[in-house]
C-alpha cells in the first residue's frame, strides 16, 4: 500500500513538472512573439530622414567614441587645412541673403569650424521659411551632432560650431 502511495506521489510530481515545463515554454514563446511584434512596430514607425535635414557631423553614433588623446586620434586625425598653399583654404562663400547680421557675427573663427558652420548656415537659410516642426528637428539634430562631448577628436571646432548654433537658434526657430 505504501509503495502504491509513493508511485502516486512520484507520478503527481512528474505531472507537476511537466505542467511547469509547458507553462515556461508558453511564456517564452509569448515573450518572443511580443518582442517580434515590437520590432515590426518599430520598423513601421521609423520616420525616414527628411531631405535637407542631415547634419554634417563628426563621428556617427554607431561608431565607438574615441577618448581624447587615444590611439584612434592618430589614425583618424581631424582634417587639416594648409594656410599657405593656394586653393586649400577657399574663401568662404557669401552668406545667404536672409541671414541676419547678428547670426553672421557669431560664425566661428577657425577655418575648419567655419567651413562646417557655413554648410549648416546654407541649410538653415534654405529651411528658414519652412515648417517649424521640420526646422526644430533639423536644429536638434545639428545640436546633437555638434555637441563637443560627441566630438572629442575635434572638440575646439565642435565647440565653436555648437556656439554658433546657439547664437542662430533665435533666428532659425522664430
Amino acid at each position: 500500500f505504501e509503495q502504491q502511495k509513493r508511485e502516486q506521489a512520484r507520478a503527481a510530481q512528474q505531472e507537476k513538472e511537466r505542467q511547469e515545463k509547458e507553462r515556461r515554454e508558453k511564456e517564452r514563446e509569448e515573450k518572443e512573439r511580443q518582442q517580434q511584434e515590437q520590432r515590426q512596430q518599430q520598423k513601421k514607425t521609423k520616420k525616414p530622414q527628411q531631405p535637407g535635414v542631415t547634419p554634417e557631423p563628426g563621428p556617427s553614433r554607431e561608431q565607438p567614441r574615441a577618448k581624447a588623446g587615444s590611439s584612434r586620434d592618430r589614425f583618424n586625425p581631424p582634417p587639416k587645412q594648409h594656410p599657405t598653399k593656394p586653393g586649400r583654404n577657399p574663401a568662404p562663400a557669401a552668406p545667404p541673403a536672409n541671414v541676419p547680421a547678428s547670426v553672421l557675427a557669431e560664425l566661428p573663427t577657425s577655418p575648419a569650424a567655419r567651413a562646417d558652420a557655413d554648410k549648416i548656415l546654407v541649410e538653415m537659410a534654405a529651411q528658414a521659411k519652412g515648417d517649424r516642426k521640420a526646422r526644430k528637428l533639423a536644429f536638434r539634430t545639428w545640436q546633437l551632432a555638434w555637441h563637443p562631448d560627441k566630438n572629442p577628436a575635434r572638440e575646439e571646432d565642435a565647440t565653436q560650431v555648437f556656439q554658433f548654433l546657439q547664437a542662430a537658434k533665435g533666428w532659425f526657430l522664430a
